[in-house]
């Protein structure tokens, strides 16, 4: 009867792994050919693109179904592999289709060939996230539960409050994509059972935070006449820099935990495409967040290091490029770039919706309703008055929520890391209990100063919001399992002689506890019964 038992457990798990795998690409591959279907007799340069694309992505999903099967891997880490392979996806969608030339026709519902390209890949994206949310539909009664509730319920308040939006299709489109985003992070936050699995999260955001940087950087740079335009790189500099000082981070962070060549490399990409873009809340935001990092470690003649190489970088890139003449006439500090203009008419057209708003992203036409504001601004450069704006007290209370909870939650896996460290100050684990909150918490100091003179939250799904959505739900995967894994410590204290000879059992059945949390190996537990 046991044997029986045992051959099931091996041979039915791979079995219904393959199974769903391969419903999962015929799935897409119907997709992707009814979009090919669905164009027109000739096909556009636009259109070829939109295919190769989806193509791409279908190709991605194969191969990462296909070395999950092959390692003999169990359902839910090929899930969790595909959802982030989504995630660098969606993130990656933002330079892949330019949306240097929309026009505002838009608020009458007309788009370009691009924007319905992006479309197809967000439904693409949505149709493979069914697939996947299938195997692991538990992850639902998360929505409205615990920290998550707040991130569920503003989504929830964006999507109703399309119902009064100036641009309902435009609206519509992007609340589809924050949907998307939403649901796509808390099945990942529902599968980042071990400290590992959100390392390897931070890793595919860095990989899309590196394309996302160096992508526009060649773009300006394929013609060199045009590299440059009114002395700042052609390149969206505003988005631009902060995307840079997010990946100069997130390198950062792995590479304290992995002490890998690559990362460091990776870090400095970031911090010279930082400079190199010159947004100066980014260069700003950045420098100060990677301090942070360093100085909570107590590492004070690193950040000297690092605020001397960053002058003599940010010196030379100066000095080579039109930079030079960009700084010495700029002339806006004392409006912040026309930011503060912007904001007194946005807040006196807040007091006319003050509880609802005008809708999901109304501030995109906000210009069309108030002549005081110049044609084209398409966000209010502030986080808060961008949602006050499109979604009133009710949805400025829920952000506020969403920011309070992503700080409470670093702040305790910060304490509970730390208090790890220092019993176990070589433990692989105990190492990323600690660093893990710290880099979070750096990223999401630059997220913050970013969202008070940009649109890093709030507006648009793009790759800013879209990492602060990111850093809500690994916030506080980080924070369970640094909970989890200190209450286990304590467990492991208090009955040593159970725990440790049998530590996989009792993990795998605490409901508390899930059983891929990293514990610490029996003999060094053996080696710390005294210090305990």
């Amino acid at each position: 009867m046991s044997q029986n038992m045992v051959r099931d457990n091996v041979v039915r798990g791979p079995l219904a792994a393959s199974g769903r795998s391969l419903a999962l690409v015929a799935g897409v591959a119907i997709f992707a050919t009814m979009i090919f279907l669905l164009l027109p007799g000739s096909i556009s340069q636009d259109s070829m693109g939109v295919v190769a694309v989806g193509a791409f992505f279908v190709v991605l999903l194969c191969f990462g179904i296909g070395t999950t099967i092959g390692r003999q891997t169990g359902t839910k880490a090929i899930v969790y592999r595909l959802s982030l392979l989504i995630w660098w996806f969606l993130l990656v969608c933002d330079v892949i289709f330019d949306h240097s030339n929309e026009n505002y026709q838009m608020y009458q519902g007309r788009f370009s060939s691009e924007v319905y390209g992006e479309a197809a890949m967000w439904i693409l994206a949505f149709l493979v996230l069914l697939f996947l949310s299938a195997q692991q539909p538990s992850y639902f009664r998360r929505l409205f539960s615990g920290s998550s509730k707040w991130i569920s319920l503003f989504t929830l308040v964006c999507l109703l409050s399309i119902a009064y939006a100036p641009g309902k299709f435009y609206s519509a489109g992007w609340g589809f994509k924050l949907l998307l985003v939403v649901l796509l992070l808390e099945l990942c936050g529902s599968l980042m059972q071990s400290l590992d699995d959100v390392v390897a999260f931070l890793k595919a955001t860095l990989w899309a935070l590196l394309f996302l940087t160096i992508v526009p950087v060649l773009t300006a740079f394929s013609n060199p006449a045009t590299a440059f335009f009114e002395g700042r790189l052609n390149a969206t500099p505003d988005l631009l820099s902060p995307t840079a000082a997010s990946l100069l981070l997130a390198a950062m962070t792995l590479y304290s935990i992995e002490k890998k060549k690559t990362f460091f490399l990776v870090g400095f990409v970031g911090l010279a495409v930082m400079f190199l873009a010159f947004g100066k809340a980014g260069v700003a935001s950045g420098l100060l967040a990677a301090l942070i990092f360093l100085l909570l470690q107590k590492k004070v003649v690193r950040s000297l290091g690092l605020l001397l190489g960053s002058a003599i970088l940010a010196t030379l890139i100066i000095s080579v490029t039109p930079l030079a003449s960009y700084v010495q006439t700029y002339k806006g500090s004392s409006t912040l770039t026309g930011r503060t203009s912007i904001w007194a008419v946005a807040i006196q057209a807040v007091r006319q919706h003050l509880l609802f708003g005008h809708g999901y992203l109304a501030s995109y036409f906000s210009w069309k309703s108030s002549s005081d504001l110049p044609e084209g601004y398409v966000h209010l450069h502030n986080g808060f008055v961008e949602v006050a704006y499109n979604n009133g007290l009710i949805g400025l209370a829920l952000l506020i929520a969403i920011h309070v909870a992503i700080v409470r939650n670093i702040f305790i896996a910060l304490r509970t890391g730390n208090a790890l460290r220092e019993r176990f100050p070589k433990e692989k684990r105990a190492v990323q209990a600690y660093l893990l909150p710290i880099g979070l918490l750096a990223i999401y100091v630059n997220l913050f100063i970013q969202g008070m003179f940009g649109a890093s939250f709030g507006g648009r799904a793009m790759a800013p919001y879209m990492l602060f959505l990111g850093l809500f739900v690994v916030a506080d995967a980080v924070k369970r399992l640094n909970l989890a894994y200190w209450n286990l410590v304590r467990a492991q204290t208090d009955e040593p002689s159970e725990l440790v000879a049998q530590p996989d059992t009792r993990a795998r059945r605490s409901a508390d506890v899930p059983w891929l949390i990293p514990r610490l190996p029996g003999s060094a537990w053996q080696g710390r019964k005294s210090e305990l």
